[in-house]
């Protein structure tokens, strides 16, 4: 905080200088004047956020000179000094704009009170100039070099983008969701995203500081750059960080991704759909369970590799432009748009193979395929592997069956005769194996980590349910 003292007597400026450095609040004395007319040179030049004026001076008095910064400079907060008997001098001083007054002896409690609210006014100043500055850098506007160094004093800024669940929306603009809470992270400047979901931080003096639990969300993508940049930098920034949040989203997946400035990203569009022949043969010669096994095939290979879901929109698309070779015209209405509302609402890939296999039974019109019955350990095999894959995922029966077409019934009817468990504790027998390998090989590993590398997005409710399978709980069981 930057403080101009103006007082027409020397001692009593030397006075207020002291007073100012013994309350040890951060804030620097930039220059002092010894009447109205100095002053306003002053603050022209040194660009003050608060000046502290005594109320009766030659030249222009403490009133006019507040008047002057009113029209000139009304950021800046003024305080005069007054005595007990010019209260007529300090009513006129309130209605031209002054924020605060000290009644003389000013003493060291009451010019600490004083800065104290200044520099909660100053901080909530600065940081809405910030962020209208970042707007504007943003949008690439020019910004002068003054208010770039009075706002950004390093000249260098750290940047973080956070996205709550799935991609943007792009073929039709979405209704912001009233219900949805925002992303915000305390303590930093936060800049809206391109819809609710997502949000730019950015920090002036250290690295952002934020993970997974900084906002509630099913899945969540974090991109940061490993290096402060010149804030000067910051539209071409903004723009590496939207490209790199498209190659790096993935379904379901919660991501934490640290790239350079200087990085090249991976294609986004770059999609090879290894199965796509064969899914054309199959859906032109109308088989149809073997047009299901096989994007179920796809799109467990899809989670494994951990395509982004840019990619996989992608892969759909072309899908779907195929499978529009096969349908009637009154079929097809807004298939693509489907598409993108199903990519961006999933919040696994099992769930988005589901949407995926309903919109093409309806473009296709697929008669309803019967739950197979496939009776084999090799059948099961392919179950199990996709579960000790995607253990840290959020997997429930649900999606289990939707991606692998059967019932529940007949999935519970698997797991007990192959497995001797339910669905739910052979993942919970898996989780808890996993979670004690990670306990073992680092033993300083944070509970909260290891509940979310085994898929628990509730440390408390991972403590209790390790607690539970082995006898103890995690934190006794690392040491």
């Amino acid at each position: 905080m930057r403080i101009l003292l103006v007082d027409d007597e020397p001692a009593a400026l030397r006075h207020l200088q002291t007073v100012v450095e013994f309350t040890g609040v951060q804030c620097e004395v930039v220059g002092t004047a010894e009447n109205g007319a100095q002053a306003i040179e002053l603050v022209d030049r040194l660009m003050p956020d608060v000046v502290i004026t005594d109320m009766k001076m030659p030249v222009i008095d403490g009133i006019a000179f507040a008047l002057m910064l009113k029209d000139n400079h009304p950021h800046v907060l003024t305080a005069v000094v007054s005595g007990y008997q010019e209260f007529e001098y300090l009513q006129g001083a309130i209605k031209s704009g002054v924020a605060d007054y000290l009644l003389k002896p000013v003493g060291i409690e009451q010019m600490k009170s004083l800065l104290m609210a200044f520099s909660e006014k100053v901080a909530s100043s600065y940081n809405a100039k910030r962020l209208t500055i970042l707007n504007e850098l943003r949008l690439g506007a020019v910004v002068s070099e003054s208010d770039l160094s009075k706002y950004f004093h390093s000249g260098n800024i750290y940047a973080v983008i956070l996205r709550r669940g799935g991609i943007v929306s792009r073929l039709s603009p979405r209704d912001r969701n009233d219900e949805v809470v925002p992303i915000y992270i305390e303590g930093y400047l936060n800049l809206h995203g391109r819809d609710e979901n997502e949000a730019i931080i950015v920090a002036l003096e250290q690295p952002v500081l934020v993970g997974y639990n900084s906002w509630s969300g099913a899945y969540s993508t974090i991109v940061r750059l490993d290096s402060p940049i010149d804030i000067r930098d910051f539209s071409g920034v903004c723009k590496l960080l939207y490209a790199a949040l498209e190659s790096f989203i993935v379904i379901g997946q919660s991501m934490d991704v640290s790239i350079s400035p200087i990085d090249k990203l991976p294609p986004v569009y770059n999609y090879e759909f290894d199965n796509l022949a064969r899914v054309e043969h199959y859906m032109s010669s109308a088989q149809n369970e073997k047009l299901k096994h096989a994007l179920v095939d796809s799109f467990a290979q899809w989670e494994q590799e951990a395509r982004s879901a840019i990619w996989v929109e992608s892969a759909l698309n072309r899908l779907f432009s195929i499978s529009l070779k096969h349908a009637s015209p009154q079929n097809s209405e807004n298939v693509f748009y489907a598409i993108q509302e199903a990519v961006l609402s999933a919040q696994s890939c099992g769930e988005l193979m589901a949407a995926a296999w309903a919109l093409l039974e309806r473009v296709l019109q697929i008669p309803e395929i019967k739950p197979q019955r496939i009776d084999s350990q090799l059948f099961f095999e392919r179950i199990k592997k996709h579960i000790e894959t995607n253990f840290a995922e959020p997997l429930s029966i649900q999606t289990i069956c939707s991606m692998f077409g059967i019932s529940q019934t007949y999935a519970n009817k698997l797991f007990r005769k192959y497995s001797d468990a339910t669905f739910t504790e052979f993942l919970t027998r898996h989780r808890m194996e996993k979670a004690k390998e990670y306990l073992m090989q680092r033993p300083k590993i944070p509970v909260k980590d290891v509940a979310q590398m085994v898929g628990y997005s509730d440390q408390f409710y991972f403590s209790k349910v390790f607690r539970l399978a082995t006898g103890i709980p995690p934190s006794e069981y690392k040491c």
